[in-house]
């Protein structure tokens, strides 16, 4: 056999360029599959936290409007039984998961739950300054926001 037989038999070369290609399209479907997923699970952990920030904002709301703190007729910190979810004194940090006084408001549905402490800060005359905390969360528990505000009320 010459070296010119060998060059011109191409026998099987088809075959081996189809593999070829094959693999580098097979890389090139599981990189893209790969990407998908990523960007499907970056989504969906945006809208969990969208929808954890709204529901502790929700909380802010609640805790503003809680006849059980606000409607006794008087400043909360001088009712004779602290309310739930009130403390007549400000604390030096967020309260921890499984703190008995976060105060988590019944009948919320749809994924989310939110909950929400208020604090007393100071009295200047009339006007009292109270801080609310607020955490929302999903039912996993995986996505957490807290807010804070400071409000003011006469009384």
């Amino acid at each position: 056999m010459d070296m010119k037989t060998i060059v011109k038999n191409e026998n099987g070369m088809a075959l081996l360029i189809s593999i070829m290609f094959l693999i580098v399209l097979s890389v090139l479907i599981a990189s893209l599959f790969s990407s998908s997923v990523y960007e499907l699970y970056s989504g969906h952990r945006y809208q969990d936290s969208q929808a954890s920030f709204f529901t502790a904002e929700t909380g802010v709301r609640m805790a503003m409007n809680d006849s059980a703190i606000w409607g006794q007729g008087a400043a909360p910190e001088l009712l004779a039984t602290t309310p739930a979810g009130f403390s007549n004194s400000s604390f030096s940090s967020v309260l921890q998961e499984g703190d008995t006084r976060w105060k988590t408001p019944a009948g919320q549905s749809g994924g989310y739950t939110c909950k929400y402490y208020i604090e007393y800060l100071r009295a200047n005359g009339v006007t009292h300054f109270y801080r609310i905390t607020s955490e929302g969360s999903n039912n996993s528990g995986s996505v957490r926001k807290q807010i804070q505000m400071v409000v003011n009320s006469d009384f």
